[in-house]
């Protein structure tokens, strides 16, 4: 009986609302990580194609 509790233990103590926070987190951070980088790729596409 004590090996099952321990084994739950950690699945009890597992917290989906901080987990999808952290998770929603670090996709925010991704997301403007990569608008910023579409932007600076645009602003050098616009700047260096002739016109």
């Amino acid at each position: 009986m004590d090996i099952t509790e321990s084994q739950l233990s950690p699945a009890v103590k597992f917290d989906p609302l901080k987990y999808v926070s952290q998770v929603y987190e670090k996709v925010n951070a991704l997301s403007s990580v990569k608008q910023l980088l579409f932007e600076v790729g645009l602003c050098e596409i616009s700047s260096s194609s002739p016109r």
